[in-house]
């Protein structure tokens, strides 16, 4: 049995894996940057968001004097909150399980309530403003503006949106904890999504007006961020904590089966064939609904030294046939599995690595842990060839 060469398991794993995550860090950062560029020339040219303190008249003269551009830079800002609904299915994607679930529909719900608040400056606004020059219509067309204003601004697009987007930030917060994000910055993600909540209480608390707005500073700031550890993260830290330091082991083996990919793939893909090959899983099931794909949980129960340990599984990329990485939500030791699939012609070689991270007190048995899981590599991936062969002859004969 074969060593494999470390370079090929990140090389593919960058290309497994790294798409969804560039897409994911794009999506933040463009949001991001719209924000800040829309509420800097609102502000400058509408006095946005003060303005809304003002009189509806003086709220609607100042609004004809620069119409077209308050227009225009609302539209960028319904862009900027769209922008939340495909990063929240990105950022679902790599967290995967129930919590990405959450992640996606959270993103999309924000998204959905804030531009649906923000479009009413472009598609209602207008008219509003027009009417209200004739002294016949002013006083209906001001009555309009500020239902429409309480209804789809202050109670959809502000309550509703600061909610939500306090919300999905937790959600991100404890997702990317898991993998890319240091503490700090978790931190100061959890304190941008308290302060922007605080927006709830506005038409109570009138001071809690300054707090949402430092909130969202820190949290376009925070946006930024996050956008770039996604895009520039190796791709060897995308599978588990970076918290944990350096202080891992990395275990791997190399077989070649002469059966097609395809069906090598399909095989050892599936969790709950494991079992069968390697003799230290007692079970393990999946806990998501099928097809297996990116975002797939599982469940394994481990036997090591005489006791059994319980793990939890995600799978942050799945791509058919060539390679998968499933990396460890729960249990003792933080662990990222690589799977990578190469195509002979009439074999398939298979490369597998192990990437454990021990914390705390069982850092001292790194050692021990890295040869014991060589050896079970060993005895299992021999298994494994053994089987798949095998199968064939039978269902050749």
């Amino acid at each position: 049995m074969s060593t494999i060469d470390r370079s090929t398991i990140r090389a593919t794993d960058h290309t497994v894996g790294r798409v969804t995550h560039r897409r994911g860090g794009g999506a933040l950062a463009l949001a991001a940057g719209l924000a800040i560029a829309g509420f800097t020339v609102l502000g400058s040219v509408f006095e946005y968001p003060q303005i809304l303190d003002e009189p509806t008249a003086d709220i609607l003269a100042l609004f004809r004097e620069h119409q077209g551009t308050v227009m225009v830079w609302f539209l960028v800002l319904a862009i900027s909150a769209a922008l939340m609904a495909p990063a929240g299915i990105w950022l679902g994607r790599i967290a995967g399980g129930r919590l990405g679930r959450w992640i996606a529909g959270v993103g999309i719900g924000a998204a959905t309530v804030q531009v649906v608040g923000l479009q009413r400056w472009v598609t209602l606004v207008p008219g509003i403003s027009d009417d209200a020059l004739d002294p016949a219509l002013r006083a209906d067309a001001e009555d309009r503006f500020e239902l429409w204003h309480t209804l789809l601004g202050k109670a959809i697009g502000e309550t509703l949106g600061y909610a939500l987007t306090a919300t999905f930030t937790v959600l991100v917060v404890i997702a990317l904890s898991r993998t890319i994000l240091p503490r700090w910055l978790a931190i100061v993600g959890l304190v941008a999504a308290a302060l922007i909540a605080t927006g709830v209480v506005i038409p109570v608390v009138e001071a809690a007006s300054l707090t949402n707005f430092a909130g969202y500073v820190a949290w376009c700031a925070w946006l930024l961020a996050v956008a770039f550890l996604l895009v520039r993260a190796p791709a060897d830290t995308l599978g588990f904590p970076t918290t944990h330091g350096s202080a891992g082991f990395t275990a791997n083996a190399s077989i070649v089966v002469r059966r097609p990919i395809a069906e090598v793939f399909e095989f050892v893909a599936d969790a709950r064939n494991r079992p069968s090959w390697d003799d230290s899983v007692v079970t393990e099931e999946l806990t998501s609904a099928e097809p297996i794909r990116q975002g797939t949980t599982v469940h394994t129960r481990l036997r090591s030294m005489g006791r059994e340990y319980a793990y939890d599984w995600v799978v942050t990329s799945f791509e058919p046939p060539v390679g998968m990485t499933v990396t460890s939500t729960a249990g003792p030791l933080p662990t990222t599995l690589t799977y990578v699939l190469t195509n002979l012609g009439d074999a398939t070689q298979v490369d597998f690595t192990v990437v454990g991270h021990p914390t705390g007190a069982l850092r001292l048995l790194r050692t021990a842990m890295a040869r014991g899981t060589q050896r079970n590599l060993d005895r299992s991936f021999d298994r494994l060839q053994q089987l798949l062969e095998a199968r064939a002859s039978r269902r050749d004969r």
